[in-house]
């Protein structure tokens, strides 16, 4: 109180300053709270689904040279020269990366396994894809250049944040609630 009271018998343009910072401050901490987190995992993503989509395109193109000629060597060592980048086989599934080794490394080339493994890449492909569609919405639905747009649309992810935790909260009270109930009926 010994605080609220000096801010209240200095300057008027001091108390206005420091109410001032204090709700820039606030205003910037909320900014920070709920639009960073959205840019840092959005990059994320991006980093990360680009990798893994860059990496099944190739492994994709090649394996669809071999099931067309395969006879010919050359896409089977480009398989394994993507396969024995350590980083990049990090981004495919096991399965993915046991029937392209298998390919690669087979004299023979197996039609059935080839073609199996271009379809198990060509769904996950599929599903990047769509996955990285629904993130753009996403994004570009709270996201946008001018500021207050942008304004209104953080506020309405907020309040989207704020309903969703209401929605939570009533659920646990109503839970507790009824277990509650149901123990004192015990009783």
């Amino acid at each position: 109180m010994d605080i609220i009271t000096k801010i209240q018998e200095s300057s008027p343009e001091l108390t206005t300053l420091v109410f001032s910072s204090i709700i820039v401050f606030i205003t910037w901490l909320i900014k920070t709270l709920i639009e960073k987190p959205i840019e840092n995992s959005r990059s994320t993503f991006v980093k990360y689904f680009e990798k893994r989509v860059q990496i099944l395109s190739e492994l994709n193109a090649n394996l669809h040279f071999i099931a067309y000629f395969p006879q010919n060597t050359e896409f089977k060592e480009n398989l394994q020269r993507i396969l024995l980048d350590g980083l990049k086989s990090a981004y495919i599934s096991k399965e993915i990366f046991d029937n392209t080794t298998r390919i690669a490394i087979d004299e023979t080339t197996d039609e059935n396994l080839t073609l199996k493994t271009i379809k198990k890449i060509e769904e996950e492909l599929e599903a990047l894809v769509s996955k990285i569609r629904q993130e753009n919405e996403f994004y570009y639905k709270y996201t946008d250049i001018r500021p207050v747009n942008r304004i209104f649309k953080v506020l309405m992810l907020f309040l989207m944040y704020l309903v969703a935790a209401t929605i939570i909260l009533f659920l646990l009270l109503l839970i507790g609630y009824l277990v509650q109930k149901i123990i004192s009926v015990n009783n």
